[in-house]
Protein backbone atom coordinates (compact mmCIF):
# COMPACT_ATOMS: atom_id res chain seq x y z
CA UNK A 1 0.00 0.00 0.00
CA UNK A 2 0.90 3.59 -1.06
CA UNK A 3 -0.22 6.38 1.14
CA UNK A 4 -0.63 9.35 1.04
CA UNK A 5 3.09 10.28 2.94
CA UNK A 6 4.80 8.26 1.60
CA UNK A 7 3.52 9.47 -2.27
CA UNK A 8 4.83 12.88 -0.88
CA UNK A 9 8.31 11.53 -0.22
CA UNK A 10 8.37 10.25 -3.38
CA UNK A 11 7.33 13.44 -5.22
CA UNK A 12 9.70 15.05 -2.84
CA UNK A 13 12.61 13.17 -3.71
CA UNK A 14 12.41 12.98 -6.68
CA UNK A 15 12.70 17.08 -6.53
CA UNK A 16 15.86 16.57 -4.69
CA UNK A 17 16.92 14.12 -7.71
CA UNK A 18 16.38 17.04 -9.93
CA UNK A 19 18.36 19.33 -8.12
CA UNK A 20 21.04 17.35 -7.03
CA UNK A 21 21.33 14.03 -9.25
CA UNK A 22 20.10 14.88 -13.00
CA UNK A 23 21.74 18.37 -13.20
CA UNK A 24 24.92 16.08 -13.52
CA UNK A 25 26.28 13.70 -15.93
CA UNK A 26 23.82 10.73 -15.86
CA UNK A 27 26.50 8.10 -15.01
CA UNK A 28 26.23 10.06 -11.18
CA UNK A 29 22.97 8.19 -11.36
CA UNK A 30 24.31 4.48 -11.40
CA UNK A 31 24.71 4.04 -7.80
CA UNK A 32 21.40 4.53 -7.46
CA UNK A 33 19.60 2.20 -10.22
CA UNK A 34 18.16 -0.96 -8.34
CA UNK A 35 19.11 -2.32 -12.36
CA UNK A 36 22.86 -1.39 -13.79
CA UNK A 37 20.85 -1.47 -17.65
CA UNK A 38 18.19 0.76 -16.91
CA UNK A 39 18.89 4.23 -18.29
CA UNK A 40 18.32 7.29 -15.32
CA UNK A 41 15.58 9.10 -16.76
CA UNK A 42 16.24 13.12 -17.79
CA UNK A 43 15.71 16.83 -16.25
CA UNK A 44 12.41 16.80 -18.74
CA UNK A 45 11.13 12.82 -18.11
CA UNK A 46 11.46 13.23 -14.21
CA UNK A 47 10.01 16.88 -14.74
CA UNK A 48 6.90 15.60 -16.12
CA UNK A 49 6.89 12.31 -13.86
CA UNK A 50 6.86 15.04 -10.51
CA UNK A 51 4.00 16.98 -12.33
CA UNK A 52 2.13 13.73 -12.84
CA UNK A 53 2.58 12.83 -9.46
CA UNK A 54 1.49 15.84 -8.23
CA UNK A 55 -2.08 15.23 -10.05
CA UNK A 56 -2.70 12.15 -8.49
CA UNK A 57 -5.29 10.67 -6.12
CA UNK A 58 -4.78 7.43 -4.45
CA UNK A 59 -7.47 5.28 -3.92
CA UNK A 60 -7.55 1.55 -2.21
CA UNK A 61 -9.41 -1.60 -2.53
CA UNK A 62 -9.22 -4.47 -0.64
CA UNK A 63 -7.74 -7.86 -1.72
CA UNK A 64 -7.30 -10.58 -0.09
CA UNK A 65 -4.11 -12.14 1.40
CA UNK A 66 -1.87 -13.87 -1.10
CA UNK A 67 -4.49 -13.86 -4.12
CA UNK A 68 -5.86 -11.03 -6.31
CA UNK A 69 -9.33 -11.71 -5.24
CA UNK A 70 -10.86 -8.11 -4.38
CA UNK A 71 -13.60 -7.89 -1.63
CA UNK A 72 -15.09 -5.11 -2.92
CA UNK A 73 -14.93 -2.62 -6.16
CA UNK A 74 -15.61 0.47 -3.77
CA UNK A 75 -12.62 2.65 -4.55
CA UNK A 76 -11.63 3.79 -0.17
CA UNK A 77 -10.06 6.58 0.96
CA UNK A 78 -6.60 6.29 3.11
CA UNK A 79 -9.02 7.23 6.30
CA UNK A 80 -11.71 4.22 5.87
CA UNK A 81 -9.31 1.35 5.47
CA UNK A 82 -10.53 -1.31 8.03
CA UNK A 83 -7.76 -2.53 10.61
CA UNK A 84 -5.08 -4.79 9.80
CA UNK A 85 -6.64 -7.74 8.77
CA UNK A 86 -5.62 -11.63 8.56
CA UNK A 87 -7.60 -12.26 5.99
CA UNK A 88 -7.59 -8.94 3.29
CA UNK A 89 -4.56 -5.92 2.43
CA UNK A 90 -5.25 -2.71 0.47
CA UNK A 91 -4.19 -2.39 -2.78
CA UNK A 92 -3.09 1.01 -4.02
CA UNK A 93 -5.24 2.54 -6.79
CA UNK A 94 -4.03 5.53 -8.73
CA UNK A 95 -5.98 7.60 -10.39
CA UNK A 96 -5.76 10.33 -12.49
CA UNK A 97 -6.12 13.43 -10.88
CA UNK A 98 -7.27 17.13 -12.00
CA UNK A 99 -4.53 18.91 -13.85
CA UNK A 100 -5.69 22.34 -11.76
CA UNK A 101 -5.32 21.27 -8.99
CA UNK A 102 -1.48 20.65 -7.80
CA UNK A 103 -0.85 17.98 -4.98
CA UNK A 104 -4.39 16.26 -5.24
CA UNK A 105 -3.04 13.19 -3.74
CA UNK A 106 -5.44 12.06 -1.02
Amino acid sequence: MLSIHEAATLRAALRYWTDEIAVHNPSVARPYMDDPDAVPLGLPEIASLIERLDNVKLRYVLIAKGSDKVFSSRLLLEQELPAVSQHMQPLTVILPGDATSPSSVG
